[in-house]
């Protein structure tokens, strides 16, 4: 029998930090297994203890905000707190910054159409909060909502391409979907 090597785990699903069972199975994963996890969270109950051990166990720790703004964030995501959740992105940057860890901290956005006007605002949100990502999902409504409002798509595209090449952001701004949806130029060039 040949032995399995684990190269990359990721942790998502529900809410994990929610979970005593993920909690000790992360627990597990970094400190007996000496396993680097990538995890998924809403980003409510990072309590110091959690901020400490996701720093250091972790790979990468998406944080799902889905907004720039208090209003659209507790509207998306009905029950969070939109001021914990900054607060906690904000420890957790610090305790990267205080160790050296090298855990990458990503703002994850996923568009809906309430908060399809917000992504630029999350961009520099994300860049001033000191993450060193920020990732795009969408909604399956999202395609549609953007062709039956073109103009906001095409507004939403200037507004994007003015704000990303008019300063160097330290946040890397993934842009591969942005560009499907049509509210961010295709700047590759394809093979054929």
């Amino acid at each position: 029998m040949i032995g399995l090597i684990v190269e990359e785990i990721l942790l998502q699903g529900g809410e994990i930090l929610a979970m005593r069972e993920a909690k000790e199975f992360y627990l597990w994963l970094i400190g007996e297994m000496r396993k680097k996890v990538n995890i998924a969270t809403n980003g409510v109950l990072i309590n110091d203890e959690w901020a400490d051990s996701l720093i250091l166990g972790s790979n990468s720790i998406a944080i799902s905000v889905n907004a720039a703004t208090k209003r659209t964030h507790e509207t998306v995501n009905r029950g969070s707190d939109f001021d914990k959740v900054i607060d906690n992105i904000k420890k957790l940057v610090s305790k990267k910054c205080s160790t050296g860890a090298a855990a990458g901290i990503i703002f994850h956005y996923t568009i809906v159409p309430e908060n399809v006007d917000e992504i630029a605002d999350a961009i520099e949100l994300a860049d001033s909060l000191g993450c060193d990502a920020i990732n795009y999902g969408y909604s399956d409504s999202v395609p549609s909502f953007l062709e039956e409002n073109g103009e906001l798509r095409d507004k939403l595209k200037d507004t994007l391409m003015g704000l990303i090449r008019s300063r160097d952001f330290k946040v890397r701004i993934a842009l591969d979907r942005l560009e499907l949806l049509g509210v961010y130029p295709k700047l590759r060039c394809s093979a054929g």
